[in-house]
């Protein structure tokens, strides 16, 4: 299987990370595993059944080996006899923590000496408590991280993935929004014309008129950390799952909107009705 000249680079960084982490193994060791994952990830590719691979392909591959920095540490473990050997490990379809996103709670542990397991467990544990709040910290960290660091000790950012996820949340998010304050308009405005009487007061039929702007700025401050972190180089497919959920959270929007323009229609239909037959 031939690669292009940036998916070889794609490979080289990624090897190049891995290699950054091994400081403590001594250097002809240090090639040797280096060699070895480097034939790993090429078998991988080939088992990929992909006559002429894109970047994402390759990156796809990588990421099922896991972040450079907990690939490392396991073949550290794997020296002292307490891990698998790495080959073992790209047997597996996620090699990566399944909760790894960025790989940030694995370098703060190993930064303050803690469990990677714990740190993740108070990450989670933050999130339940504090929400979005948990996801922008979360960010700044890895921001942090991404500029103090070296350029091969991180993927980098794909400027157009991101834009993508971001953009297109935001998009997402004020298109409905916005087409739902049309309809209700829309619907006040026929009223009106219909009975030749200002715009009603429909008590609780009107919560969606009440709660729309509330309702989009939660939907905005809920989404778009989430589309970020889906923008970025996550590991284990976490980008789907994340893309997945922000659709799924914006089709639970969409719904509320509607059952908000039904119950406004309904209102609408009363006063019609109450009008009519008086």
């Amino acid at each position: 299987m031939k690669l292009a000249q940036k998916q070889l680079l794609l490979v080289e960084q990624y090897l190049r990370a891995v290699a950054l982490e091994l400081t403590e193994v001594p250097e002809d060791e240090r090639d040797a595993i280096i060699r070895r994952l480097k034939a790993r990830i090429g078998k991988e590719l080939q088992a990929a059944e992909v006559d002429l691979p894109d970047d994402e392909d390759v990156r796809r591959v990588l990421r099922r080996f896991g972040a450079p920095c907990d690939l490392a540490e396991e073949v550290l473990r794997q020296r002292r006899g307490t891990a698998p050997p790495v080959e073992q490990r790209c047997r597996t379809p996620q090699v990566a923590p399944d909760a790894q996103w960025l790989g940030i709670c694995s370098h703060f542990a190993r930064r303050f000496g803690a469990d990677p397991s714990v740190v993740r467990l108070v990450a989670v544990l933050l999130g339940l408590l504090t929400g979005p709040v948990a996801v922008l910290l979360y960010l700044a960290a890895y921001f942090e991280v991404y500029v103090t660091s070296e350029p091969e000790a991180l993927p980098r950012i794909e400027p157009g993935k991101l834009a993508k996820y971001v953009i297109g949340t935001l998009a997402a998010a004020t298109g409905l929004h916005a087409g739902a304050r049309f309809v209700y308009a829309m619907m006040t405005h026929a009223y009106c014309a219909y009975t030749g009487e200002v715009a009603p007061v429909l008590g609780k039929w009107d919560w969606l008129d009440v709660h729309a702007q509330g309702l989009f700025v939660g939907v905005l401050i809920v989404f778009a950390p989430l589309a970020t972190v889906g923008g970025l180089p996550v590991a284990n497919n976490w980008d789907a799952t994340l893309k997945r959920a922000i659709q799924a959270g914006l089709a639970v929007y969409a719904l509320v909107l509607c059952a908000g323009l039904g119950a406004a229609l309904a209102g609408h239909l009363l006063l019609v009705i109450e009008n009519f037959s008086l």
